[in-house]
């Protein structure tokens, strides 16, 4: 499953306008976008290697990748 930077807007498209403006005006916000946009093209290049690595692997940085949203989310909502 592919997915492109910005990828935060298709998660969370009711709160669209707020990613975008957090994302110039809130460091840690940035941050933590910067740091979910590496996780997902981690698991996408993992997902395009299939065979080649372990299930155990690409589980544990999806629950990285979720745990990381869920961060995100809060700090939306906190803001």
């Amino acid at each position: 499953m592919s997915r492109e930077r910005g990828d935060l807007t298709r998660e969370f498209p009711e709160h669209r306008e707020k990613i975008e403006e957090l994302r110039e005006t809130h460091s840690h916000f940035r941050s933590l976008n910067d740091q979910y946009d590496d996780l997902v093209r981690e698991i996408d290049r993992m997902e395009e290697l299939e065979d080649d690595v372990p299930a155990a692997i690409t589980r544990e940085l999806e629950q990285k990748r979720l745990a990381l949203k869920d961060e995100i989310f809060r700090v939306m909502m906190s803001v």
